[in-house]
């Protein structure tokens, strides 16, 4: 099931009740960019969300992130 996208008075308002509750204080001249970056990441999640997935798949239990690789090191990923 797929939330349904925020509106623009939604967002502001997430904003207003969250940054405070966060310690995270939006100054004015940030707002916009936050909003404008909240509103892109929920298109990315709605992206991400389409992608149909079978029941059998389940989630990562953990993440771990892994350093790219230069052209001149071995690869660490892979067992030697």
């Amino acid at each position: 099931m797929t939330p349904a996208q925020l509106t623009a008075a939604q967002w502001q308002a997430y904003v207003d009740a969250a940054a405070p509750l966060l310690g995270l204080p939006v100054r004015a001249p940030y707002r916009a960019g936050v909003l404008q970056y909240l509103a892109l990441a929920e298109s990315m999640m709605a992206a991400v969300d389409a992608v149909p997935l079978p029941a059998s798949v389940e989630p990562a239990v953990r993440f771990e992130p892994v350093s790219p690789v230069t052209p001149s090191e071995p690869d660490a990923r892979k067992p030697a």
